[in-house]
């Protein structure tokens, strides 16, 4: 007989079984559960990241390369290294439905994971780390689901996806069926220490979600933001640059000394190195001298944040500090 429940999971584009080398790629509208199943999926033995993060378990040493750095050479020699290591191994980076499709063909095997979740509940749980406006947070709680959904039309490759809501309330059915997903022998062990990292509300999540004295915790590449805090020149000026990915209009940037907002500034400055990168018009760069507001004798730590829609994202290499 048909079963009919609904468990909130499908495949789509399936692969034949018992192909060894595979490419494990979560992505999604962030805090709809992609920290959850990277963390269900390390416990299933597929290798993660060397340099992640073990709550929200992003991948810092993949996203730079694609992100920051943009250097192809290094990127290709990452995955041939975790390649010749693990027969499979993946990475979870939330915003990478805006590019991955520049860089999949340079991933062996590629298998998607996908969550959705109630967009009452994602907006929500930006106000609530993020103190951002109720209404701001479910305009782009939509669009972020439009642009996953366009991804997911256009993919070709192996996609599992699910309901967050579903995989928390029926958890074993959700592992079995990521396991038999990725063709994954499920050991008892295995399987009982993935369903206990299936906790809503974690604790260490929250507060690694926490926004810290009205700044974000979260870095740039978490929306359609990029961006690098490239240093302090001379010990007295901030440089670097961040750009839209979706726009050429110049991001709104905050400067931030010693958990004071010293700043409000326009990354709009012309580097061609930047316009070549991108292929854009180039003017994503700042520079700001930040002679009057240090305070002399003690360590100053500068912090630089992209505000978009009213919400703060820190760009990578923030905070450093100067004296």
């Amino acid at each position: 007989m048909l079963d009919l429940r609904n468990y909130g999971f499908c495949v789509i584009h399936p692969q034949k079984k018992n192909m060894t080398l595979k490419t494990v790629i979560v992505l999604g509208v962030a805090r709809s559960g992609t920290s959850m199943v990277a963390k269900v999926l390390a416990e299933l033995g597929v290798f993660m990241g060397s340099e992640r993060n073990n709550v929200v378990y992003e991948d810092t040493e993949i996203a730079a390369l694609m992100e920051e750095e943009f250097d192809k050479k290094k990127l290709k020699d990452l995955i041939h290294q975790r390649n010749a290591a693990h027969s499979i191994w993946g990475f979870k980076r939330p915003p990478a439905v805006r590019y991955i499709h520049k860089f999949e063909k340079y991933f062996t095997n590629v298998h998607y994971v996908i969550p959705f979740r109630d967009i009452m509940a994602i907006s929500q749980r930006n106000v609530l780390s993020m103190e951002i406006d109720a209404m701001k947070s479910i305009k782009l709680a939509i669009r972020r689901n439009d642009e996953l959904m366009q991804f997911v039309r256009k993919v070709k490759r192996p996609c599992f996806l699910f309901s967050y809501e579903k995989a928390i309330t029926k958890k074993q059915k959700f592992v079995s069926g990521l396991a038999e997903f990725l063709d994954i022998s499920l050991a008892e062990e295995a399987l009982n220490n993935a369903l206990n990292c299936i906790q809503p509300d974690d604790p260490q999540y929250l507060d690694s979600s926490r926004r810290n004295t009205h700044m974000a915790t979260i870095h740039a590449s978490s929306n359609n933001i990029l961006g690098n805090l490239g240093g302090i020149q001379f010990q007295k000026e901030a440089y670097g640059w961040a750009r839209c990915i979706d726009s050429d209009e110049p991001v709104v940037l905050h400067i931030w000394v010693n958990q004071n907002k010293v700043a409000e500034i326009l990354a709009d400055q012309f580097r061609e190195d930047l316009q070549s990168r991108f292929s854009t018009n180039g003017k994503h760069g700042f520079r700001f001298d930040l002679s009057s507001v240090l305070s002399p004798g003690i360590e100053n730590v500068v912090r630089v944040f992209a505000n978009i829609e009213g919400e703060n994202i820190e760009l990578s290499n923030s905070p450093q500090t100067v004296f």
